[in-house]
């Protein structure tokens, strides 16, 4: 069990608490609990959060596709960023090293 001392020295077992209030609806916008299963209304529980994690792995797992090298890898050095200063204009270019390199345009 996890205890903690709270700022005026009492002891705090902090597993009960978090078990008592895991289903209490967390605050911000996002519709979860504070165990993170999607709610719906009335605070109905519509996906638990291991449905959701499932469901997250597979969409992360076919847009990587899994162990199949990119077809579209970076070339470089890329135009990261174009800039006006006193006049003339800047191009900052990213090389492949992770090295920036100003080029003047004009």
């Amino acid at each position: 069990m996890k205890e903690i001392k709270t700022a005026r020295g009492k002891t705090l077992n902090i597993v009960p608490l978090i078990k008592k209030n895991e289903t209490a609806v967390a605050v911000g916008n996002m519709n979860v609990n504070a165990r993170g299963d999607l709610l719906g209304k009335g605070g109905k529980i519509v996906k638990t959060y291991k449905q959701r994690e499932n469901l997250n792995t597979i969409k992360q797992e076919e847009s990587i596709g899994l162990g199949q090298e990119s077809e579209a890898e970076t070339e470089y050095p890329k135009l990261i960023n174009s800039y006006t200063r006193k006049g003339k204009i800047i191009e900052e270019w990213e090389h492949q090293d992770g090295s920036i390199e100003e080029r003047t345009v004009k």
